[in-house]
């Protein structure tokens, strides 16, 4: 027979082990709603692969190779620029395989760099962009040397052509004939020198051109002499409207201070060719491009209509 502390306690323990019992089902409830809610992911969510970056690639051949965007690589991967280093390991959002990376030559071809090259020629060469070739190839700036080896991004360099063709944009109209088709002459001539490397202060074919440099080359070559300056060039010949422009004039551009300091040939259609150090040698660009567009200054006319 328990006296009554004793049944007190009995009861006492009894109520703590049922209260203890709750409290423990509780928290294994809750710990288990907790593992479902967080550890399982969404039914529709499909778990990220690695992908181990090779030599040669670039986030746009990845992407492409993966079935992915650029922008989606970059935003997994939290990149700040397009820049990535061979062994660099990539997460590949959405895809539960690594597909098995193709030999180069079915997604890229490599080009050896010879002399008189540059990126746009390069590029216009093999039907891309100057930007996928520099993105491709991890390139902070346009000037490249002979003997440097770049790779051509996805299938453009199936077809590569033989030897260094000088490209040049096909003009719908022809260009009018001036002072017994000198202009002709002088326009030619300027696209035979595309590709000529860019040279500060340089005026020959054999160690290279800058701007003014270029146009008093060119212009001398048929009895037009220029000094070499593109501002002092600004005041040879004859002023001429924007809208005047012909084949053949000289066209000026303020890009880096305040007075003008780029020089280049017009040679119709919107096209002008020039020395440009941007681009690292003698190459073309349209007038329509919003740079050139909003950089223009004046225009000159050195022959005679």
């Amino acid at each position: 027979m328990l006296s009554v502390p004793g049944l007190l306690l009995a009861w006492f323990r009894r109520r703590c082990n049922l209260e203890c019992w709750m409290i423990s089902f509780a928290g294994f409830a809750l710990f288990a709603a907790g593992f479902s809610l967080v550890a399982l992911p969404p039914a529709d969510a499909e778990p990220c692969c690695r992908y181990t970056v090779n030599r040669g690639d670039c986030l746009w051949v990845i992407a492409r190779r993966h079935g992915i965007t650029v922008e989606a690589l970059v935003s997994a991967n939290g990149l700040k620029s397009d820049l990535i280093t061979p062994g660099q390991v990539l997460s590949i959002p959405g895809k539960n395989v690594v597909p098995a990376p193709p030999p180069v030559s079915t997604t890229s071809a490599e080009y050896k760099v010879v002399r008189g090259d540059c990126l746009w020629l390069i590029a216009r060469r093999y039907g891309i962009t100057v930007a996928a070739i520099k993105e491709a190839n991890g390139l902070s700036s346009d000037l490249l040397h002979p003997g440097q080896v770049l790779v051509i991004p996805g299938d453009a360099g199936k077809g590569t052509p033989a030897g260094n063709p000088r490209i040049t944009p096909t003009l719908s109209s022809p260009v009018p004939a001036r002072a017994g088709d000198v202009v002709q002459g002088l326009l030619g001539y300027a696209r035979s020198l595309l590709g000529t490397p860019y040279r500060w202060a340089g005026e020959s074919p054999a160690t290279g051109f800058d701007c003014s440099g270029f146009t008093k080359h060119v212009f001398g070559r048929f009895g037009v002499h220029l000094p070499h300056s593109a501002a002092a060039q600004n005041s040879s010949g004859v002023a001429v409207g924007r809208r005047e422009i012909a084949p053949g004039d000289i066209l000026l551009f303020r890009t880096y201070g305040p007075g003008i300091d780029h020089a280049v040939i017009y040679c119709g259609d919107g096209w002008f060719i020039h020395a440009s150090s941007r681009g690292g040698c003698v190459r073309m660009d349209s007038l329509a491009e919003h740079y050139w567009d909003t950089h223009f200054v004046s225009a000159r006319r050195l022959l005679k209509r």
